[in-house]
């Protein structure tokens, strides 16, 4: 939007509105507007869509690229395009975050934990393994290193099977004088996950 008066230019995004005052800007006797000055003016009012790329961007621009001079109507667009690519970028690094968060809380409840009572008290010990499916069980000590190996055996990311090897390492002191220990992860059994999930 911009003022009768040519001085004012608002764009409304996203539930804000992002607005230049021009009525200190040099112009023309056509009413165009000094680039550098307006340039400045995007600087002083609107530093939150100023970043590092912003004069390479402004250099680039086909509203003031290379030009001395501009329209209020040429502003207008090049605010516009500027807003709405803040908004675009905010929304993809937001939506990013949370992806990777729920990424990181489903990888939490798959983890298979060993624990050393059949209570199954406490935060449980790492084994690095992790299912999407429910797991509640018993088994001996030699059967988890057997499921432990089987599980380093099988293709996997190098992260995991360091996380498995380290797992392993630190189990065997806990676990080698038990008759039986305790399996668990957080899925319950009526949980909705989806079985194409790598276990």
């Amino acid at each position: 939007m911009i003022s009768d008066d040519d001085q004012l230019i608002e764009v409304a995004f996203d539930d804000k509105t992002y607005g230049l005052n021009l009525n200190h800007v040099q112009r023309n006797l056509d009413g165009e507007l000094l680039v550098s000055e307006v340039v400045n003016t995007f600087k002083t009012q609107l530093p939150e869509i100023v970043d590092r790329y912003f004069d390479r961007r402004v250099l680039s621009s086909p509203e003031f690229g290379g030009q001395r001079w501009t329209k209020t109507s040429e502003i207008a667009k090049f605010l516009k395009r500027e807003t709405t690519a803040k908004f675009v970028a905010a929304n993809t690094t937001q939506k990013a975050i949370e992806v990777a968060a729920k990424r990181r809380d489903e990888l939490e409840h798959q983890e298979i934990k060993v624990f050393l009572v059949p209570e199954k008290a406490g935060a449980g010990l790492s084994t690095g393994m992790r299912s999407a499916k429910a797991v509640d069980y018993a088994v001996t000590p030699s059967e988890l290193l057997e499921m432990m190996q089987e599980a380093l055996e099988r293709p996997t990311t190098v992260a995991m099977k360091s996380e498995i090897e380290s797992a392993r390492f630190t189990l065997i002191p806990h676990i080698s004088s038990r008759q039986q220990v305790w399996l668990k992860n957080d899925i319950e059994p009526g949980d909705d996950h989806d079985d194409n999930d790598e276990g």
